[in-house]
């Protein structure tokens, strides 16, 4: 039986084609210490997955009207986000202690964080949580904290230098207007346990970093292309669609479509019903038939790599129409531009 539905048959010859080709090595670089869809968890859902491993208390200067004033209290909690397996996000959350008073209020300047690691030192970028902007280490002492309340809550990547954030490692936080006054605390490697970090294990919590088009590198010619998108006027809540492109039992190109609705924070997709189209002509020529259900779908990503896909092919379609129940472990093929989900 063959399935012509208009549109689909660029993307199905582009998918054959890439399957084919091999994905170059990324070499390690300075950068997040964890993939960027974990650190969309803690932006999505805020501070209950995160468990505190160390606080830093010190002074931070006072900018009030653009001149320095003195200095008032401040602590720095140091928090990890398992991200699944052995990654973790850092995480720093600055509370300034103080009650402000007047406009502008005054603000204390933003410390310049550094880590230490088997006799490495690297400079630390902060990355607001809220904005996703990045304090570059050259304008430390030019932001304040109070005035600013969205660089309260960042997460922590590599500018410069060679340390590994997951291993143990010193933090060091430097006074922005008197580098010889600092406070340094030892942050302890990411070691999870089910009970100390129960997010470490599973599948990850699903977000639009995770579209793009998936295959197995043993068989191609074979794959899926996933979208993940927004469902309109609904906050918190999202859609899934993917298109898999397979064969039917006459070997002709068939495929099959489906997918359902998620919320904040899910880790799975299950039962998504599943379609099919027959009768259609080349560029259009034929209308389509009507959508046959063809049976569920169920999806989960182990990482930023991975998509886990189970499926449950319905009895009683026609004889050449693929069926059956079964289970693919299928590896991204490529990825959605300026949207990567490392």
């Amino acid at each position: 039986m063959k399935n012509n539905t208009s549109g689909f048959w660029l993307k199905r010859f582009a998918l054959a084609a890439l399957s084919a080709i091999a994905l170059p090595a990324v070499a390690q670089s300075s950068g997040p210490a964890a993939p960027v869809a974990c650190i969309d968890e803690v932006r999505t859902l805020g501070t209950s997955l995160l468990t505190k491993v160390a606080t830093v208390p010190l002074n931070l200067p006072v900018l009030n009207f653009g001149i320095v004033d003195g200095r008032r209290f401040a602590s720095i909690d140091v928090l990890r986000h398992a991200c699944g397996g052995s990654q973790s996000a850092v995480i720093v959350s600055i509370d300034d202690h103080a009650t402000w008073s007047g406009f502008p209020p005054p603000t204390m300047l933003y410390p310049e964080f550094r880590a230490t690691q088997d006799g490495h030192v690297a400079t630390l970028t902060a990355v607001s949580l809220a904005s996703g902007h990045r304090i570059a280490p050259k304008s430390i002492g030019n932001i304040g904290i109070s005035g600013l309340g969205l660089w309260s809550f960042a997460s922590l990547e590599v500018a410069s230098g060679e340390v590994d954030l997951n291993r143990a490692f010193v933090l060091t936080v430097v006074d922005p207007f008197n580098p010889a006054g600092f406070n340094a605390v030892s942050v302890p490697a990411f070691q999870p346990t089910p009970a100390t970090y129960p997010n470490a294990y599973g599948p990850r919590r699903i977000n639009g970093r995770y579209a793009g088009n998936y295959f197995d590198p043993a068989r191609p010619g074979e794959g899926i292309i996933v979208e993940i998108g927004d469902v309109p006027g609904q906050a918190g809540k999202h859609f899934l669609q993917f298109s898999w492109f397979t064969y039917d039992n006459s070997g002709n190109p068939f495929w099959i479509s489906g997918g359902g609705n998620f919320s904040d924070g899910d880790r799975q997709l299950q039962q998504m019903p599943a379609a099919f189209r027959g009768g259609g002509g080349f560029a259009g020529s034929n209308a389509a038939d009507s959508l046959t259900i063809w049976g569920t779908v169920d999806m989960e990503f182990s990482d930023c790599d991975s998509l886990d896909l189970s499926y449950v092919g319905k009895r009683g379609l026609p004889s050449d129409v693929p069926t059956g129940i079964g289970r693919l472990h299928w590896k991204r093929l490529t990825a959605i531009s300026g949207y990567s989900c490392k």
